[in-house]
């Protein structure tokens, strides 16, 4: 990601979506998230767990800076639908809700097209 950045700016605009999150949770406690990357490395790299939320800009810029600094360093590689079955199985996980108030958002730059979906 970190590579091609440059040519079609997805990095900076996964960056864009985290903050969006981010902020747009920022004084919820009705709602509650994690923010978790995948890469040639891992299908699972914690940013932001649950019950951890981000609570001032110096902290949104630490997770940022993660971000960067992993995708900048990390192996080449696609592990998006490992990355997707972790993410539903640790949704599904969290206690005392039902499946109807869990929701799992993918943001990938991958080509889907190359798995056929």
């Amino acid at each position: 990601m970190y590579r091609f950045n440059g040519l079609d700016y997805r990095l900076d605009r996964l960056m864009e979506i985290a903050i969006m999150v981010m902020e747009s949770f920022h004084e919820s406690s009705k709602f509650d998230y994690c923010i978790t990357g995948h890469s040639g490395d891992s299908h699972s790299i914690p940013f932001v767990d649950f019950e951890k939320k981000p609570t001032n800009r110096k902290q949104y810029f630490n997770i940022l800076a993660k971000m960067v600094t992993h995708s900048q360093y990390c192996w080449s590689g696609d592990n998006t639908l490992e990355a997707t079955e972790s993410a539903i199985s640790e949704a599904a996980a969290v206690e005392g809700l039902t499946a109807k108030e869990n929701f799992v958002f993918i943001f990938s730059d991958a080509n889907l097209r190359r798995y056929g979906i």
